[in-house]
């Protein structure tokens, strides 16, 4: 059930202001969500795009985050991203179509529009991340997803199947990334958003610079946030200062990934050097995806880690970075919790916005009808973690594209039937069954 709770002291819907000066009418955000409706091979937004984020802009949220919009064609993640490619000039009116949507509310409750932008790095996979079956992905450097897994002899098997051994980047290449964010970012304010979210988590490319478990380099970039600071400058540099510039960072990196408290004060300050306007806490990557699963222990760690950075930008000028918390919030106490507890700033809540678009309004008018429970996706024992999460990511993919296209969800679709509808009207029923016949293979000899 939605009831209002106690929204004693700083409340979710109160306003929040960022460093920039653009406000928040509330501190509730749509947090970023894998859409899966973009076209295969990747690209721009389209009419189911437009009507899911449509629902969103006219769901009372603060903010509203985009899915992670790729800045490179060849490094998809689930063969149907949004792809910015800052030299297609149709990109800035197919763009410009979605921050309308985003906006189509009234100036008095509309939502900041913001996109994300994301490089998937290694954790493109073979087949469907954009490239030919020759080209690898890149990296830091040279090291495959999988090599740091604790799983099975089928975890392995399933990690070298769908990924290749990346190419480490050279310097010259670094630089090239960095002007490719950076002009994708002036797409998207020449398209009408309000700012950009630079996806620093999750395992993806910015993610794995600052991850001491990918990143061996000898060099500048050895500092993994040295890359993300660059693009920070460059926007900043180049966009006016109103424009909001976001960084989703991850916290297994911090905790889990050897940097440690003493790095994450020091990145937090580099960022709000830079003019960072937000900073996200999140987490989990492809080798720890149990880390983006929706469980109590999850958002005990994201809250623990985002008091250390809470810390970290308090003792910095007015104009601080706000922190979001991203991960496990589902009820009004919770929400007031995070805030009063000054484990956060601002709300991320992503899969919660799927089961209900309009949450924030049902919210604030006190609305006690009912709101869908998240699903129980359970996944055999034996399953590696990334394909568990998977099924998740399906169900909530299918149920977006049921809302872009004006039905009901469907809370009692089943993981299996969410994968089937995620898959097959997308790659085809043969080209599924060859897959999982090569995997089958692939599985079976090495088993030998």
């Amino acid at each position: 059930m939605v009831s209002n709770g106690s929204l004693e002291g700083l409340g979710p819907h109160s306003p929040a202001t960022l460093p920039c000066g653009r406000t928040l009418n509330n501190r509730m955000v749509k947090a970023a969500m894998y859409e899966h409706l973009a076209d295969f091979g990747g690209g721009p937004p389209n009419p189911l795009h437009l009507s899911l984020y449509r629902k969103w802009g006219m769901g009372g949220w603060g903010m509203v985050i985009t899915g992670n919009v790729q800045i490179s064609k060849q490094h998809l993640t689930l063969g149907r991203d949004l792809c910015l490619h800052p030299l297609e000039r149709t990109n800035q009116e197919h763009f410009r179509r979605l921050a309308d949507a985003i906006h189509a509310s009234s100036s008095d409750n509309r939502p900041l529009a913001i996109v994300q932008l994301s490089h998937s790095g290694r954790q493109s996979p073979r087949f469907i991340g954009g490239r030919s079956l020759l080209s690898k992905p890149v990296a830091p450097s040279s090291q495959r997803v999988g090599l740091n897994s604790k799983e099975g002899l089928l975890a392995r098997t399933i990690y070298g199947f769908m990924f290749q051994k990346p190419h480490g980047l050279f310097p010259e290449e670094i630089s090239c990334i960095i002007e490719d964010f950076v002009h994708a970012a002036k797409t998207a304010y020449d398209g009408g958003f309000d700012g950009i979210q630079l996806h620093a988590s999750h395992g993806y490319l910015l993610s794995q610079f600052l991850s001491r478990k990918v990143n061996d380099r000898e060099d500048e970039y050895r500092d993994g946030i040295r890359i993300v600071s660059k693009i920070v400058s460059g926007i900043r540099a180049t966009l006016p200062a109103s424009f909001a510039v976001g960084v989703k960072i991850n916290a297994g990196d911090y905790i889990l990934g050897g940097l440690g408290e003493k790095e994450a004060n020091a990145h937090i300050e580099t960022l709000a050097a830079d003019g960072v306007d937000f900073i996200e806490v999140s987490g989990g990557d492809y080798e720890n995806p149990e880390f983006m699963a929706s469980t109590s222990a999850r958002q005990v760690f994201f809250s623990a880690f985002s008091k250390i950075v809470m810390r970290a930008v308090a003792s910095l000028p007015d104009k601080r970075p706000l922190i979001m918390l991203t991960g496990g919030i589902r009820t009004p106490e919770q929400m007031n919790r995070a805030l009063n507890d000054a484990d956060a700033d601002l709300l991320g809540l992503g899969r919660p916005s799927v089961l209900c678009p309009d949450l924030p309004i049902r919210l604030r008018d006190g609305d006690r009808a009912p709101v869908i429970l998240e699903p129980q996706l359970k996944s055999p024992s034996w399953f590696p973690k990334l394909i568990g999460a998977g099924v998740g990511t399906a169900w909530y993919t299918v149920q977006m594209k049921r809302i872009a296209t004006g039905e009901n969800i469907a809370p009692t679709l089943s993981g299996l039937e969410a994968v089937w509808s995620m898959w097959i009207p997308f790659i085809g029923l043969y080209q599924c069954i060859s897959l999982l016949l090569v995997l089958s293979l692939a599985i079976a000899y090495l088993s030998l």
